[in-house]
């Protein structure tokens, strides 16, 4: 009976073993903690987990990685930014993610021989591996200081440190994590330069397959994707224990456990983005990298940025992993307020009820009621202050392109006088009609986020409703535009005594509470109405989107705080709340939620509209 058993467990292990997906990785140099990532999700079973049974390969020394996915000798592999010239040569390419924010790739250049400048490289002796010697990133950082490569006596060795030692070669191309360390143990000196330094930022150690893999193995690739994000976060918290690993089993360079460590110290510095996320690949990045491609020579043609990133990596995964992350602060903190409060009342019931007068109830109500107007106002601040970030990350979003596009019309100028190009006077005045063009748009948003900012909340002025509504557009458009909804208008031009921010910030929670509806009702038509009218001396605003409506048992809850028709993750129920708030307090207006139907193009939809009324004169 025992053997029996034994024999079956035998047989069942090897049916699951079978069940693994033998799958290959290619990278793109020796093993070093350049990929800690790969081994880490291996060696601690990550693969084995999603049934990926993985085999890691060095670089291959006469294939190129694309030619290799391309050919369907490997199923993933690791490429340089480059990869975007592939897309534009249509390629079948598909980035699953950057394992590196900023690229490694420096100048590393020998102390005391007279090279104290980028432009003193002309004649010397440099060493860029082939592969490296169409690196945009070295030859910009070059041109940027007068140099081409046909101004070098190149050497096309690959990393050879001797050659840099013995003073047969005067420079070469490193990495950051690598080459500056092992020189250091031997007392060579040297000077760095950084290619970013020089306005040249891009991605490096792009994770990619093809789009055919990904059809063939939807399933396979999303896990081998998620295993690789565990392991290279493991990697990045255990450095010390990874290097072991690594030193122990994947260590064909001979490199020193105190090296590797080092290595994995500046690699974690450049693998996390702004808001702390891994192998996130923004779409504005990678559309500059293109347009230094273009100016370069390097291509001529557009990337299509649907195909190029996988569909797990897009802005808004990452988008809505930062809007829960900030929710659930939110909500931490609202709660440890509520909390903290409750323990003061109770505190005071329990030990002083027994003490109070009737005098002393009617001080303690009135000294609460002090309290709970205060409380009221701190929480229109926070959902202020929330408003304001919401804002700044909308403002941050809208100015990437116009400095982006300022940034290109410098670089292409600088690079055509230094390469000897005529510039042409229409040329020349296009760039700068476009420039200015850019930062009269840089400065109008500048002066909305002003209004809004400095405008105190009680203080009353004369304000056009279309000015307001137009500011309030504004500071969401760029969100609006990223989730393809149109904000149809039919305004009327009314001016009215009011408070241009507390206005702004009613508009601004109210779209934004139409955004978020129409985005999870997942609706093919993305509509939001704003509409105004008098009627009897009061201003009427409707705002309603093509949403759906609203649960009826539901709308007369919607202004109460902490009700929230939204995952618990996305929303705080104050929006409403504090929207109703201003309106009938500070504006001594009203605010109604209701559901609509309505006509548009000769089609019906339904939504939920909201109906403010002001009085013309406060």
């Amino acid at each position: 009976m025992l053997k029996f058993i034994i024999i079956s467990l035998l047989l069942l292990s090897s049916q699951l073993c079978a069940q693994n997906k033998q799958v290959t990785l290619q990278l793109i140099w020796k093993h070093q903690f350049q990929f800690a990532g790969f081994y880490m999700a291996k060696e601690l079973g990550y693969y084995d987990d999603v049934g990926i049974d993985i085999e890691i390969l060095e670089r291959d020394a006469y294939k190129t990685p694309v030619e290799l996915i391309e050919n369907k000798k490997v199923d993933f592999a690791i490429g340089r930014a480059s990869l975007l010239i592939d897309k534009s040569n249509s390629k079948d390419i598909v980035a699953l993610g950057t394992v590196f924010q900023h690229s490694p790739l420096i100048l590393i250049v020998k102390t005391g021989i007279g090279i104290d400048s980028i432009n003193d490289l002309k004649n010397r002796k440099v060493m860029i591996p082939i592969d490296l010697q169409k690196s945009a990133a070295i030859k910009y950082m070059l041109m940027k200081n007068g140099v081409i490569l046909n101004d070098l006596n190149l050497y096309a060795e690959d990393f050879n440190l001797d050659s840099f030692i013995d003073g047969d070669i005067e420079a070469f191309i490193g990495y950051l994590s690598n080459e500056p360390f092992l020189l250091e143990e031997k007392g060579v000196k040297y000077q760095v330069y950084y290619p970013k330094d020089f306005g040249f930022d891009f991605y490096s150690d792009i994770l990619f397959t093809s789009s055919t893999f990904i059809k063939e193995n939807p399933k396979l690739t999303k896990d081998f994707y998620e295993a690789s994000k565990k392991g290279w976060k493991y990697a990045f918290e255990n450095k010390a224990k990874t290097a072991q690993i690594i030193y122990n089993k994947y260590n064909t360079q001979n490199k020193s456990l105190i090296n590797l460590v080092q290595e994995g110290e500046e690699l974690k510095k450049i693998a996390y983005d702004q808001d702390g996320f891994m192998f996130h690949l923004d779409v504005d990045r990678l559309q500059s990298t293109v347009d230094i491609y273009k100016i370069l020579g390097f291509m001529d043609k557009n990337v299509n940025f649907d195909e190029f990133i996988y569909e797990y990596n897009s802005d808004d995964v990452f988008k809505l992993k930062l809007e829960h992350n900030d929710a659930i602060h939110l909500v931490l903190l609202l709660l440890l307020i509520f909390i903290l409060l409750l323990t003061v009342i109770i505190y005071y019931s329990v030990h002083k009820k027994w003490l109070l007068t009737k005098n002393n109830l009617q001080r303690e109500i009135q000294t609460k009621e002090k309290e709970i107007k205060q409380q009221n106002t701190l929480i229109l601040e926070q959902a202020k202050m929330t408003a304001l970030g919401n804002m700044l990350s909308n403002i941050a979003h809208q100015w990437r392109q116009p400095i982006n596009t300022i940034s290109i019309n410098v670089s292409m100028l600088e690079i055509s006088m230094k390469l000897g190009k005529k510039v042409e006077e229409k040329e020349l005045i296009q760039c700068i009609e476009l420039t200015s063009e850019q930062i009269q748009y840089l400065s109008e948003t500048i002066d909305v986020f002003r209004n809004f900012l400095i405008s105190d909340t009680v203080e009353i002025t004369q304000v056009k409703l279309t000015d307001i509504i137009s500011q309030s557009k504004s500071l969401i458009s760029d969100s609006y535009k990223h989730k393809n909804i149109t904000i149809i208008e039919d305004l009327k031009n009314f001016e009215l005594l009011s408070n241009r921010s507390n206005l702004i910030q009613v508009f601004i929670n109210i779209l934004n509470n139409a955004k978020d509806a129409i985005v999870n009702s997942n609706v093919e038509d993305r509509y939001v109405f704003i509409s105004t009218s008098v009627k009897n001396s009061e201003v009427v605003i409707s705002i309603k989107d093509s949403a759906g409506g609203i649960e009826e048992d539901a709308l007369d809850k919607v202004f109460e705080p902490y009700f929230s028709t939204k995952l618990e993750a996305q929303g705080t129920g104050l929006g409403l709340y504090i929207v109703h708030e201003i309106v009938t307090k500070n504006l001594k207006g009203t605010i109604e939620a209701r559901n609509a139907v309505y006509s548009y193009n000769s089609k019906e939809y339904s939504g939920a509209e909201f109906l403010i009324t002001l009085p013309l004169h406060m």
